[in-house]
């Protein structure tokens, strides 16, 4: 497939993100910009813009659409051209769920790198990889459901295998020590077997050293990684910017944790909850003038697809932002955030960080205001998630809203 000739052509000293999924971009925007780096997120393929920022990263959605349509949307990237960035990072899934290979392919082709540097363990996740093959937590993935029930499920032959039948003039090296991948070396695909926190360091380090003619791909163990490589200072934004505290927060998820996290805020603040029917959004009530919380879940027992769900819930939170002029939102679960952004007409947004573990804060431009985005993929986090969100956000100072002194907006 890759048909764009080899060489550098990275030029700018910009970092570019290409992730297959909303959250999978945020969390690895968030990842940089905890490190001090000004970090955007892209959710419009065709605007052929380029931000002036730092990191900027790019969610194609492709990763539960068909192989032609991801192909398709993978091409309008020529419009904003990600691969002038110094750095370029494709972002997978850590159980390698979409299409992972495809994908690598088809920007490799755009990119017209020479080198391909695959790290794919997540230590942190219980990822790690052996003779080309993923496990989750000891098992192979082959025997887990993100190769057997998830809708996007996972490719299980060995990697080696996917990566050399669409590299077909590229040498595929597995090894803990990587081969030459200098501009002198022929094509080369280093599959590196990087299973701890310290052998990813390493990895990331040289992805830095050889950037301008290698694409990097990984999961969030590389990508955590290379933000610290690539922006060793630290210090990131979220330490001084203003915590809007949300009203309205709006769970996809119909998983158990997600179940219990609704549960410990229910117990912890004063909450109205509102199960979202897909057939009957426009009769329910958009004010929220009593001072209570607004909470949105699917109505149980629902037949709807995920998608139609996610849809629904995505109107009625718009509706409740709008209607009540709110600052901001918490959206859990990929698919129910983007369709809130969607609703709302947000297509970019400054990411600001990590103010608590596993959810991120990011602000984006309403109507002309700063509007903020919590968010948090479905079914991870403690319990007490959604009730430290609250927590976190309201012992911050809100004056800065006021002020103008929120962060730049993209």
């Amino acid at each position: 497939m890759p048909t764009r000739a080899e060489g550098p052509k990275a030029t700018a000293g910009q970092t570019a993100i290409i992730a297959d999924d909303l959250t999978g971009a945020v969390d690895v925007a968030a990842d940089f910009a905890q490190r001090g780096a000004h970090t955007v997120l892209i959710r419009d393929l065709g605007n052929g813009q380029r931000p002036p920022c730092d990191v900027f990263a790019i969610d194609t959605s492709t990763r539960n659409v068909s192989r032609d349509e991801a192909l398709l949307r993978l091409r309008t990237l020529e419009r904003s051209a990600p691969w002038l960035a110094r750095l370029l990072v494709k972002k997978v899934d850590s159980t390698w769920r979409g299409h992972p290979a495809l994908e690598v392919a088809a920007l490799f082709a755009l990119a017209g790198r020479r080198h391909i540097i695959v790290a794919l363990a997540n230590p942190a996740q219980g990822r790690t990889m052996s003779d080309g093959l993923l496990f989750v937590h000891g098992r192979p993935l082959a025997m887990t459901s993100y190769a057997t029930s998830d809708p996007a499920a996972a490719d299980t032959t060995p990697i080696q295998n996917q990566l050399a039948a669409l590299f077909p003039h590229h040498t595929v090296v597995m090894s803990d020590v990587p081969p030459p991948l200098d501009l002198q070396a022929p094509p080369t695909i280093w599959l590196a077997h990087a299973n701890t926190d310290e052998a990813l360091a390493r990895v990331a380090q040289l992805c830095v050293q050889v950037a301008p003619w290698t694409l990097c791909v990984g999961s969030g163990g590389l990508t955590r990684a290379l933000a610290t490589a690539a922006f060793p200072r630290g210090d990131g934004v979220v330490a001084d910017a203003p915590l809007c505290a949300p009203r309205l927060f709006v769970v996809g998820s119909r998983s158990d944790e997600a179940r219990r996290q609704i549960a410990h805020l229910e117990n912890k603040a004063d909450v109205h909850m509102v199960s979202v029917d897909t057939s009957q959004i426009k009769d329910l009530p958009v004010s929220m003038t009593d001072g209570r919380l607004a909470l949105l879940v699917p109505k149980e027992g629902g037949t709807a697809s995920p998608r139609s769900v996610a849809q629904a819930l995505g109107k009625v939170a718009s509706r409740k932002v709008l209607h009540n002029n709110l600052d901001a939102v918490f959206a859990c679960g990929g698919d129910t955030a983007a369709a809130v952004l969607e609703d709302l007409g947000i297509h970019s947004m400054t990411v600001l960080g990590t103010p608590l573990s596993g959810v991120t804060l990011s602000t984006a431009n309403l109507n002309n205001r700063p509007f903020f985005v919590w968010m948090k993929p479905g079914g991870f986090g403690p319990d007490t998630v959604l009730a430290d969100i609250q927590g976190a956000s309201t012992r911050r100072d809100h004056n800065a809203l006021s002020t103008g002194t929120h962060p730049s907006l993209p």
